[in-house]
């Protein structure tokens, strides 16, 4: 999944867009992000809604890039077999016993 990233208009050069295009990241340029403290200390971009700063805007992108690789990974990694293996919270027996008791209001074994 690629990470959301944003930046304020006035926040951005020339130079900034052409690293965005060289990393293929799509950029949501709006006039103001209202983060004018970090827009006027230097470069900063918003990457999946956290607020990013640093001294060179390329490096921004390389910590979303990574960020984001990181996190794809994470999600490959085999943990989707132990979410799928993990109890279900519900006992069975207890399910089959009343689906019986339901089925037979007197209670009686067929």
């Amino acid at each position: 999944m690629t990470p959301t990233v944003e930046c304020c208009l006035r926040n951005l050069s020339p130079a900034c867009r052409a690293a965005a295009r060289r990393r293929e990241i799509d950029l949501s340029v709006a006039p103001c992000r209202e983060r004018c403290d970090a827009c006027r200390a230097g470069p900063f971009v918003l990457v999946d809604g956290d607020l990013q700063t640093g001294d060179e805007f390329g490096a921004l992108l390389d910590a979303a890039i990574e960020a984001d690789a990181a996190d794809v990974s994470a999600s490959h990694d085999g943990s989707d077999a132990a979410v799928a293996s993990a109890p279900s919270g519900r006992d069975d027996a207890a399910v089959g016993a009343a689906s019986r008791d339901d089925a037979d209001p007197s209670g009686a074994d067929p």
